[in-house]
């Protein structure tokens, strides 16, 4: 446990001194996701079935295939198994997962996956007739 703490405050160190770094490899990855759901959506439908599955497969390839390059380096250099594919997988998919929620606030830009209202009135384009209505939100300083 103890070697679990000091891996971690060293983890959050080597963060803050990488966090550049760290912002290009997330941005990197954001990329890559937005060119694969937009590739996806060419192969699958409009509809909101072929939506769902373009947006799953574009949020679980990505770490599949770092965890599958993970397992194959490791291989390559130690000569037997990676023990923990898997974990390296989820971890990966996690922080993809963040990413795009922290940037768009959902996986999926179509208008059919919405399944409440009141994320369907955020969608991008989408009327709100509230709006015109509505006293401007005063700025904090």
């Amino acid at each position: 446990m103890f070697k679990h703490i000091l891996m971690l405050i060293g983890l959050s160190v080597a963060a803050i001194f990488f966090q550049d770094q760290l912002m290009q490899v997330l941005k990197f990855f954001m990329y890559v996701h937005t060119q694969l759901a937009n590739g996806l959506g060419v192969i699958f439908s409009v509809d909101k079935i072929g939506e769902v599955v373009q947006s799953v497969l574009a949020l679980l390839l990505i770490p599949v295939v770092v965890g599958v390059l993970i397992a194959i380096a490791h291989f390559f250099i130690r000569q037997h198994h990676f023990p923990h594919t898997m974990t390296a997988i989820w971890v990966c998919w996690a922080v993809i997962l963040v990413s795009v929620l922290s940037q768009t606030g959902r996986v999926t830009n179509h208008t059919a996956c919405f399944s409440s209202a009141q994320t369907a009135q955020n969608a991008p384009g989408a009327q709100n007739p509230q709006a015109k209505n509505a006293a401007p939100i005063p700025q904090q300083r």
